[in-house]
């Protein structure tokens, strides 16, 4: 069984929902609209896959790692800069946004093996480590503080 939900608004909302009227899949498909950064993180989280069709725009991909640090198992990008940028090391989980067959073909591989799905979880979770409050913090404190000791070594001179 599975369950399809579509957050936020978007160009192609009003033919998708003709789409899940015409073929009659409401009990399948749930539209959500805007939703909070708490209903975010809430939805990501129960995210088997976490699926970002973005074609572009997207300079850095801060959605790719919100959706990893909220626990997605399996998150999937559009094959755009940004994202690339963040999934360097497993560009096996982005997609060409414009290519349905090449989606659904790689929507199928992680839907039907479990390794492919433990495999890209695993690397997520190490992954977004680098990201951390306490990791990012300690990196700015050792910079603010290395600056601060050549601007009194460059004062005392």
């Amino acid at each position: 069984a599975y369950r399809i939900v579509l957050c936020g608004k978007g160009e192609e909302q009003a033919s998708l929902e003709r789409f899940v009227d015409k073929h009659k899949l409401h009990n399948k498909v749930t539209f959500t609209g805007f939703v909070s950064e708490s209903e975010k993180a809430d939805y990501l989280a129960s995210a088997d896959i976490a699926v970002f069709p973005s074609t572009g725009g997207e300079s850095f991909g801060i959605v790719l790692i919100e959706a990893m640090a909220s626990g997605a198992s399996v998150v999937l990008g559009g094959d755009n800069s940004g994202y690339r940028s963040v999934m360097g090391e497993r560009q096996e989980q982005l997609f060409d946004p414009h290519n349905s067959a090449a989606f659904s073909a790689l929507l199928k591989t992680y839907i039907e093996s479990e390794d492919a799905r433990n495999a890209a979880y695993n690397w997520q979770q190490k992954f977004v480590e680098q990201f951390d409050v306490a990791v990012v913090g300690n990196k700015l404190l050792h910079i603010y503080k290395d600056a601060i000791a050549k601007k009194t070594k460059n004062d005392d001179n």
